[in-house]
């Protein structure tokens, strides 16, 4: 944690401010691959990962991984993408 962080949290506790959770968010991003978000949260003098958050390619806004997933989406970029259901005409052979 930086010292200037550090001081405002010691400050505060002095001062009888209550502090709430304090959290590390890093957002990835890699040439080819939807950007993604993570955070994990200080409480009770443990860091606990919180959440992770994609933007979905296809329209569904952010789709929610979990820490696992994080892992298999840095190794394969391409698993963010949906897979068409088995049986089903893909939708441009679809017509009206």
């Amino acid at each position: 944690m930086p010292p200037n962080a550090k001081k405002l949290l010691r400050i505060a506790e002095e001062e009888d401010w209550r502090i709430g959770p304090v959290s590390l968010v890093a957002r990835l991003d890699k040439e080819g691959a939807q950007p993604f978000f993570a955070r994990w949260d200080f409480r009770h003098g443990k860091w606990s990962f919180a959440m992770c958050r994609a933007l979905s390619p296809v329209g569904h806004g952010l789709v929610k991984l979990t820490i696992r997933d994080a892992f298999i989406y840095l190794k394969d970029p391409t698993v963010i993408y949906p897979e068409d259901p088995q049986g089903l005409p893909a939708a441009s052979n679809v017509s009206d």
